[in-house]
Parts: structure tokens; C-alpha cells; sequence
């Protein structure tokens, strides 16, 4: 009985709720979903506070979404300046404020000066965006480029979902994987109810 209501009154919303308005609940809703997993706090509980320990004052965050909204406060709190860039223009007012790039990652070292950052984090881009393992390689290069020398470039992604980059010529020629704090030099957490594949955290140093 319960489940024919529920289709009936589903109905009665596609009929009534525009779906521009529609769409936009639906993603309000995932955004709150994907900000609570585990991987995602991950980011605000633990890896910000080990970056200010390890002296990071700067810090580049690639890929902003409304899941990400809360990043700029979390910062804030530890005294992190926070730049971030996203290709996607309506991505702007979820970026931190006076300091966000439209742009490609691929080639943010044409924007940026080389060794500007303490610290980059790119954090499911790879096969959301950047798709290919040149266009890994490119983004790679350029957050190496960035980031000062002995600075941290942490990837965030999915392994299972997209190809491995680990053994890309630039990972090897640039980055040195790294432990950082009291943790491994990666952190890989479950499939859950959001994400079908793991999610997995390398972090490295800038060569």
C-alpha cells in the first residue's frame, strides 16, 4: 500500500514541479549525501589539519561542486588560503571567493606561477573530466609545476572506475609518494552507498 502511494504521489510531483525544479532537488540532495561519506569528511577532519601541520599556508583544490561547498569554511578555520579551479563556469559560487580560475587543470601553469602552492589537491577528476591518460598526465604535470618543490600533490579517485595513472612517465619523474602525518602514503576507503567503486587518496611530494 505504502509503495503505491509513494508512485502515486512521485507521480503528482512530475506533473506539478517543473523539472528544471526537479532536477535541482536532486542534486541539492546528492550534494548532502556525497559530503557526508566518509571519504569526503576524510578531506575536512583529517587531511586539512595534517597539510597546516606540515607548515601548508597555500593550498590549490581542483574540481569545485556543492559538494565541496564547505570547503572554503573548513579552511578558513585552519588559516589556509584556498584557491580553487573548475572548468565548469556555474562552478564559480561554490569557489573560493576572489581566488577561483575557470579553467582547465591541464593548464593551470599558464595561469599560475610555478612553485605558487604549498599544497594541490585533485580529488575525483580523474574520469570525471579529465578521461584519458594524456590528460592525466598534463594535469599531473601542470599541479607539479605549481606546487613548490618538496610541496604535496594529493590525488583523490576512484580505482576500479577509471585507468590507474600511477604508472604515468610524470608520476614517476615528478612526484615521490609520501606519508603524511601518522598516515600511509595512500588511504583507500569502501564502495558505498553513493560510489560503487572504492575511493582512494595518494598523496606525494613535488620532486
Amino acid at each position: 500500500m505504502q509503495r503505491k502511494l509513494d508512485a502515486y504521489i512521485g507521480e503528482i510531483a512530475r506533473a506539478v514541479v517543473p523539472r528544471r525544479v526537479r532536477r535541482s532537488l536532486y542534486h541539492a540532495v546528492l550534494d548532502r549525501r556525497i559530503e557526508r561519506l566518509p571519504s569526503r569528511r576524510f578531506i575536512h577532519q583529517t587531511l586539512l589539519p595534517l597539510l597546516v601541520n606540515a607548515d601548508c599556508a597555500n593550498l590549490l583544490f581542483v574540481g569545485i561542486q556543492g559538494y565541496n561547498r564547505q570547503i572554503a569554511r573548513t579552511c578558513a578555520r585552519f588559516g589556509l588560503t584556498l584557491w580553487t579551479i573548475d572548468v565548469d563556469p556555474a562552478a564559480l559560487r561554490w569557489g573560493a571567493p576572489g581566488r577561483h580560475i575557470v579553467g582547465d587543470v591541464r593548464a593551470i601553469d599558464q595561469q599560475i606561477a610555478r612553485g605558487f602552492f604549498d599544497a594541490t589537491i585533485m580529488n575525483g577528476v580523474l574520469g570525471y573530466g579529465v578521461d584519458d591518460p594524456e590528460g592525466a598526465q598534463a594535469a599531473i604535470r601542470a599541479l607539479a609545476t605549481v606546487a613548490k618543490p618538496n610541496g604535496f600533490v594529493i590525488i583523490g579517485w576512484n580505482p576500479g572506475r577509471v585507468t590507474d595513472y600511477r604508472d604515468l612517465a610524470v608520476v614517476h619523474k615528478s612526484l615521490v609518494p609520501v606519508q603524511l602525518g601518522g598516515l600511509p602514503t595512500s588511504v583507500e576507503f569502501p564502495p558505498d552507498a553513493v560510489q560503487s567503486h572504492p575511493h582512494r587518496y595518494d598523496f606525494y611530494r613535488v620532486r
